[in-house]
């Protein structure tokens, strides 16, 4: 069900509709505004109407105050430069010394404004038409009353040649950094409510592509507890390392299933668990310092430390050789390979060949399966609404093992189209936090690792994942046709470029053809 301030039209595309009260129209009219996202994507639509909304309610807060006073003003256009001179640096640093156009813009301001009477002014003058242009480049969300723009145009006037020469000193002395996002007192910094700083920081992820949905999910987790123990109007630049020592308690005291009214005492989450939270908070303090929102990340260092045990405790277990082999003997029989339900035989298949995840094998269409120089290979994608990745090197193509192949894979696939079927696994059923997988994994871990007596702590399906890099590895395959394989990260990210490249399909190939479970399993 779609939240109230979302819709549909007609064709499919998605409005963000949000009431506007009478106090605020000019005719005393109760309205609404209307935006087209241009999506018929859910989930995108989902997330950009949530921060329209709460960036609505900020508008509408703002609205009723009516005009700016001069305090208003004042740190609006110091926040903002700030920032500006910041940005500036950087690119700076990156491009290297400004050119004569670039140098004319900053002397400008302190030729055009300095003893510039604005009460005495026109609109037509130079520099009213000057600081104009450069107040719209600058705060190009800010609507001014008409009564408000002679006095920030006044203050801008006051403030940007002040910021014009700290960048043209910085120019000619680059080396002599002194970024005061290092080292800024409360009062330099640019004040930002806590809860408005968490949705920022959240669509900046989403925006960039560097989060997918289920990174998304686990994020905003792990940030809306720092909104439930902190007020959200809190302003970020008086969190303290006191704060931060609070939420770390608060994570530790942290009970599993907690949504679900898990109250025992004894029922805390893991350390790596709580340790994912404090990585969370760590990157969001980075941000915010970045920003020059704090001074110093006050949630840096609040990892609690493992000792080797532990840490290989908590980690996945793999199967062993023999152990993959039991699981193939297993689907092999009549009892399961026969069964109505394909992805427990197909679908094991796949696991144990490709490494792929569980959602990816879950999620494919019958077209995600294609031939590549001759290969047979399935493409792992999110082109489809109900589709997604982990990360951008989890798109990928994986040639399929001959075994696989020489089971009738391929006519498995033209029964499906001749039942009108489009999904691989069309008796997997989809929601919105483990897609298409979770029935799968289910069966898998709950009832076929039981019956087979392999059932332990850290041994899941996706443990098939972690066996095939593992054999891979030590049969001598390259780490970059594993990752390549396996959709892991590259080190360097100039080889994504080249990800799925058709001429790396062989190799690929090779490489998954020399897995070593068939060299025990005999009678097939």
């Amino acid at each position: 069900m779609l939240p109230n301030y979302l819709s549909r039209s007609r064709h499919n595309v998605y409005y963000f509709r949000f009431p506007l009260g009478a106090d605020i129209h000019p005719d005393n009219k109760q309205t609404h505004i209307r935006i087209s996202l241009r999506t018929s994507n859910e989930r995108e639509a989902l997330y950009t109407s949530h921060r329209l909304s709460y960036d609505a309610v900020r508008v509408l807060q703002h609205l009723k105050h009516q005009n700016m006073n001069y305090e208003d003003i004042k740190n609006t256009i110091k926040d903002r430069l700030t920032q500006f001179v910041q940005e500036e640096k950087g690119l700076r640093l990156k491009e290297g010394s400004y050119g004569g156009e670039k140098l004319a813009s900053l002397n400008n301001p302190s030729r055009f404004y300095n003893d510039y009477d604005i009460e005495k002014s026109q609109e037509n003058d130079i520099a009213w038409q000057n600081a104009v242009r450069n107040t719209n480049a600058l705060f190009p969300d800010i609507e001014l009353e008409q009564d408000d723009v002679r006095p920030f145009l006044k203050e801008f006037m006051r403030q940007y040649p002040s910021a014009c020469q700290e960048l043209l000193k910085f120019d000619k002395n680059p080396e002599d950094i002194n970024f005061s996002v290092a080292k800024a007192a409360q009062s330099d910094t640019i004040e930002i409510e806590l809860g408005s700083a968490i949705t920022k920081f959240i669509q900046e992820h989403l925006d960039s592509g560097r989060w997918k949905h289920g990174t998304y999910v686990s994020k905003k987790g792990h940030l809306n507890l720092l909104a439930e123990v902190f007020d959200i109007q809190k302003p970020v630049n008086t969190l303290t390392k006191q704060d931060a020592l609070k939420i770390r308690q608060a994570v530790q005291d942290l009970k599993v299933n907690r949504k679900k009214g898990n109250n025992n005492e004894k029922d805390k989450i893991s350390t790596s668990t709580a340790n994912s939270y404090f990585t969370t908070f760590a990157m969001f303090g980075e941000w915010l310092q970045r920003l020059e929102y704090i001074g110093s990340n006050v949630f840096k260092d609040l990892q609690i430390k493992q000792s080797k045990s532990a840490k290989s405790r908590s980690r996945r277990d793999r199967f062993r050789v023999a152990e993959v082999n039991q699981i193939l003997r297993a689907v092999e029989s009549p009892s399961i390979k026969d069964k109505r339900k394909k992805y427990q035989y197909w679908g094991v298949l796949l696991a144990v060949f490709t490494g792929a995840r569980v959602r990816e094998i879950a999620q494919l269409y019958i077209d995600d399966i294609k031939e590549v120089n001759d290969v047979c290979c399935i493409h792992i994608n999110e082109n489809r609404d109900d589709q997604s990745l982990k990360n951008i090197s989890s798109d990928r193509t994986i040639p399929i093992h001959s075994y696989i192949l020489e089971r009738g894979f391929k006519e498995y696939l033209e029964e499906l189209k001749i039942h009108g079927q489009d999904r691989l696994f069309p008796e997997l059923t989809f929601d919105k936090k483990h897609g298409y997988g979770r029935n799968f994994s289910r069966w898998f871990n709950e009832k076929l690792l039981t019956s087979l007596e392999l059932k332990r702590e850290g041994l899941v399906l996706h443990s098939l994942r972690h066996s095939l890099v593992t054999e891979l590895s030590e049969g001598g395959v390259t780490d970059t046709i594993i990752k390549r394989i396996s959709g892991h990260i590259f080190d360097n990210d100039v080889m994504n470029t080249a990800y799925n490249k058709a001429e790396k399909i062989n190799e690929m190939k090779d490489a998954i053809e020399k897995l070593p479970y068939l060299k025990l399993y005999s009678h097939v």
